[in-house]
């Protein structure tokens, strides 16, 4: 092989090692911008979402019945034939948590204390701590899957 072919071939290999390191840029930062796409998303959706105070059926019993009902709106519960105040705070009792009736975070374990931030997910209308949540829902950026209710897979879009 002489010189001319040497360099030739030599210079075919590192173009072609250059060509591969560029294709390999390229996809990392395509990678990295549907992550950045992903988190943005996730993002918006937690945001939109009603967040709430944890109140103990004592605390509920005490509230502003205007407060009872906004708590049961967020649950999409109709609450038209309810003429009492321990009647709605029945019907939130009943339909806190959705249909889990949870007074415990699925997340974390810990039962919720009063005044605890709660997130309730629109769709399935299940309730976790804020920060179970949030942290759940940004765990499904490094992935290909959207972010879910942790119990009933239910989408959080």
């Amino acid at each position: 092989m002489g010189w001319l072919a040497f360099f030739r071939e030599a210079y075919t290999q590192v173009s072609a090692a250059a060509a591969q390191h560029e294709n390999n840029n390229q996809n990392r930062a395509a990678q990295e911008e549907a992550r950045s796409e992903t988190f943005n998303r996730t993002l918006r959706t937690i945001q939109v979402m009603p967040t709430e105070e944890f109140r103990t059926p004592e605390e509920l019993k005490d509230a502003a019945i205007t407060e009872l009902k906004q708590r049961l709106e967020r649950r999409d519960v109709d609450f038209a034939g309810c003429v009492e105040r321990q009647e709605l705070v029945d019907l939130l009792v009943k339909y806190r948590g959705g249909p889990s009736n949870n007074d415990t975070c699925c997340i974390c374990c810990e039962e919720y204390q009063s005044g605890d931030v709660l997130r309730l997910l629109r769709k399935c209308k299940h309730e976790f701590h804020l920060e179970c949540l949030d942290k759940w829902a940004f765990t499904s950026v490094s992935s290909q899957r959207a972010p879910s209710c942790p119990l009933c897979n239910q989408g959080l879009e």
